[in-house]
Order: structure tokens, then C-alpha cells, then sequence
């Protein structure tokens, strides 16, 4: 049997791996980001806001959070760089065929601070 790079068994057991590879990184990602959601919007409120501030100051637990998450995001941007928008990404997946390592993180941690 051939095992050269560029044959079929050589390919098909690289698409396995980086198939495998890239579920579990989504996976990972999709667990922190439910996580992170319920602790943000039942966890904490029901420890400081619910029974310790007035229901009608209930509502400012919304832009808190949003003001936070904003802050987050740029304190993000600053630290790490650019995460890249979607023409970059699609320029890098249509020239290289992948999107540089140095933009994974960035664009991980930016994606985060918005969807929270």
C-alpha cells in the first residue's frame, strides 16, 4: 500500500485527524461559551442583583454586562491584536487555505466578548 503524502489513504487519514482536531476545538469552545452565558445571566445576577438591589434597578444588569463585554472586547483587541473581520478570513481561506494561527486566538477571544 501507498502511504505518500498525496494519496488517498495519506489524505483520508489527515482529513480524520483534522476533522477530529477541529470537533473538539468547537466543542470546547461551544461548552465555555453555554457556560460562560448561564453564569453571566442566572448565576451572577441571582447572587448580587436578585433580593439585593431594587426590581426596578433589575433592567441595568443588562448594559452592566453589555459595558463589561464591550470593555472586554477592547481590552482584547489592544492585548492580542486584530481578530480579523469576515473579508479577511475569507481572503486567507481563498490565498492560503487557512487562516494564520496568530488571528486564531484574537478572533476566539473577540468572538466571546461580543456573543456574551
Amino acid at each position: 500500500r501507498d502511504f505518500a503524502p498525496g494519496s488517498i489513504p495519506h489524505s483520508a487519514v489527515l482529513a480524520l485527524t483534522i476533522g477530529c482536531v477541529c470537533g473538539v476545538a468547537a466543542w470546547l469552545y461551544y461548552m465555555f461559551l453555554e457556560w460562560a452565558l448561564d453564569f453571566l445571566w442566572h448565576d451572577l445576577p441571582e447572587r448580587f442583583v436578585i433580593d439585593y438591589w431594587p426590581e426596578y434597578l433589575y433592567v441595568l444588569w443588562i448594559p452592566l454586562i453589555g459595558f463589561g463585554m464591550a470593555v472586554g472586547l477592547g481590552i482584547v483587541v489592544k492585548v492580542m491584536g486584530e481578530p480579523g473581520d469576515l473579508p479577511y478570513t475569507v481572503k486567507c481561506v481563498h490565498e492560503k487555505g487557512y487562516v494564520a494561527m496568530n488571528h486564531v486566538m484574537p478572533m476566539v477571544m473577540a468572538s466571546q466578548c461580543s456573543i456574551l
